[in-house]
C-alpha cells in the first residue's frame, strides 16, 4: 500500500519512527492539526505603526534630533529611522551613503543610555537587512526611463527634489524569525520616559568628502543648499486593562536585543606603515552585554581587496578566547560575500561567540561580558598598510559587540542591567 496511508501502514511502534510517534489515544500525545498554537489564549491587544513626535523639523547644520514616545503606548518595537535630504546633489557612488550623515543613535530611558549605535553600525545592519540594502533608497525624482521611486543605488538630485533611505534599528527588535520578542513594556515603565537620540554629521560637502577620506568615486562633487530631515517610525501597542494590570502587579525581567560598540582608540591608531604580522589591538573593556557575536566593522572607500586581510583573535582577560581566526576562514557576513562592487568598500568580519544550531532563541552558550575585567580584539595585518591611504578604514574600525540584556520591570520603572 502507497501513497498517504504508506507511513501509517507500515507502523509498529518500534524503530526511529516508533520513537516520536504513537497510534494510539495516550496522555501527553498532540496533534499536528489541533495543537498548542490552536488552543492557546493570549491577551488581546492592537496596534499601528505609526511616527514618533520630535523636537526638530528641517535642519541644516548638525542639531540632535530627539524623539519622544508618548504614554499612550503600552509597548513599541521594530524602530525605524528615515533620513530625506532635498536639494541639488551630484556625484558619489555609494548606495547607503545618506547613513554617512549620521554621527551616532542613543536609546535613553531616563539618564541611562541603553543602547548606542554609530555610523558603521549602522551600515552593517543596512547591509544585513533584506535584500542586502537593496531598494531601501527612495528618490523623488523622474530618471531618464520615466521613473519615481525606489532604487538600489545612489541618485543625483536637483533643487526641490528628495531624496530618502531608510534603516531599522536593532533595537526593541521583534525577532519572528526565532520566536524572541525584544518589545519595550512602556506601560510598566510609566514613570519614565523613552527617548532615541540623533546626532547627526557630515552635512557640507567638505565634511563629507573629509570623510570619504577624498575617494573621488564616492565624493560628492556637488551639494547646494542642503536641508535634512530625520523620522522616526515604531509599532506601538495598546494592552487591555487586564493585561496592562497583569504585568504591573509583578516583577517582570525580559531579556532585551541590544548591541554595545568599540571604536579602534586615537593611541591605538598605526602611523606610517603598518607592517604585514603587525598587530593593532581595540579596546573592549566596557562590554558588559550576554554577546551572541562579535563584528569587526569599518570604511574602507579604497577597497579591502587594496586594504588587504587581518588575522584576528578574542582575549577574555588574558585568555584566548579561539585563538588565531585567520582571514581565509572568516566567517564575513551575506552582504560581504554578494558580487556587488559596492560592498568592498566595507570591511565586515564576524566573530561567532554562541552557536545553537536552529535554536536561536535561546542564550545558554551566550558568554556573559559583564565577568571579565578585559576583554580585546586584536587585528594582525597580512600585508603593508600605508595608514594614510585606509585613514577612513582606521578612524572608523569598531568593534560590534551583539546580545541581550535583561530590563527589569519594577515599581513602574526600568532598569537595563546584564545579571
Amino acid at each position: 500500500m502507497s501513497g498517504s496511508i504508506a507511513a501509517i501502514a507500515a507502523y509498529d511502534g518500534t524503530g526511529t519512527q516508533g520513537y516520536g510517534t504513537t497510534d494510539k489515544n495516550l496522555p501527553g500525545v498532540k496533534s499536528v492539526f489541533w495543537n498548542e498554537k490552536d488552543t492557546d489564549k493570549y491577551y488581546v491587544n492592537g496596534c499601528s505603526f505609526s511616527e514618533v513626535s520630535s523636537n526638530k523639523g528641517e535642519i541644516t547644520s548638525p542639531e540632535t534630533i530627539v524623539f519622544t514616545f508618548d504614554n499612550d503606548s503600552d509597548a513599541i518595537n521594530d524602530l525605524t529611522l528615515v533620513i530625506e535630504r532635498t536639494g541639488a546633489l551630484s556625484g558619489g557612488t555609494v548606495y547607503y551613503y545618506m547613513l554617512y550623515f549620521i554621527d551616532r543613535i542613543e536609546a535613553c530611558v531616563g539618564n541611562q543610555v541603553i543602547c548606542a549605535i554609530n555610523t558603521v553600525q549602522l551600515i552593517k545592519d543596512f547591509l544585513n537587512g533584506s535584500n542586502g540594502g537593496v531598494f531601501n533608497e527612495f528618490v523623488d525624482e523622474v530618471d531618464g526611463e520615466g521613473r519615481r521611486g525606489f532604487t538600489d543605488s545612489a541618485k543625483t538630485t536637483t533643487a526641490g527634489e528628495t531624496a530618502a533611505q531608510r534603516i531599522n534599528l536593532n533595537i526593541f527588535r521583534m525577532l519572528s524569525n526565532n520566536g524572541m520578542d525584544s518589545s519595550y513594556l512602556m506601560s510598566c515603565a510609566n514613570n519614565q520616559t523613552l527617548q532615541i537620540k540623533v546626532y547627526p554629521k557630515n552635512l557640507t560637502q567638505e565634511e563629507f568628502n573629509a570623510y570619504t577620506n577624498t575617494n573621488v568615486a564616492h565624493a560628492i562633487s556637488g551639494m547646494t543648499n542642503p536641508k535634512f530631515k530625520f523620522n522616526l517610525y515604531a509599532n506601538k501597542y495598546s494592552m487591555t486593562n487586564a493585561e496592562r494590570d497583569f504585568l504591573r502587579n509583578q516583577v517582570v525581567a525580559k531579556r532585551t536585543n541590544i548591541t554595545q560598540f568599540s571604536e579602534l582608540t586615537s593611541t591605538a591608531k598605526p602611523s606610517g606603515t603598518l607592517k604585514a604580522g603587525s598587530s593593532i589591538t581595540i579596546n573592549c573593556d566596557h562590554f558588559n552585554l550576554c554577546a551572541s557575536s562579535l563584528s569587526i566593522v569599518g570604511l574602507c572607500h579604497q577597497t579591502t581587496v587594496l586594504l588587504g586581510g587581518f588575522d584576528v583573535e578574542l582575549y577574555l582577560n588574558s585568555t584566548s578566547f579561539s585563538g588565531i581566526i585567520p582571514y581565509s576562514i572568516a566567517d564575513h557576513t551575506p552582504a560581504i560575500r554578494t558580487p556587488n562592487p559596492n560592498l568592498r568598500h566595507f570591511f565586515n568580519y564576524l566573530i561567532p561567540i554562541s552557536k545553537n544550531a536552529h535554536m536561536t532563541e535561546t542564550d545558554q552558550s551566550y558568554v556573559p561580558f559583564s565577568k571579565y575585567d578585559s576583554i580585546r580584539v586584536i587585528l594582525t595585518a597580512k600585508k603593508d598598510i600605508t595608514v594614510s591611504t585606509f585613514q577612513d578604514f582606521f578612524d572608523t574600525l569598531t568593534v560590534v559587540a551583539e546580545g541581550k540584556c535583561t530590563a527589569l520591570y519594577q515599581d513602574g520603572a526600568v532598569v537595563f542591567n546584564t545579571y
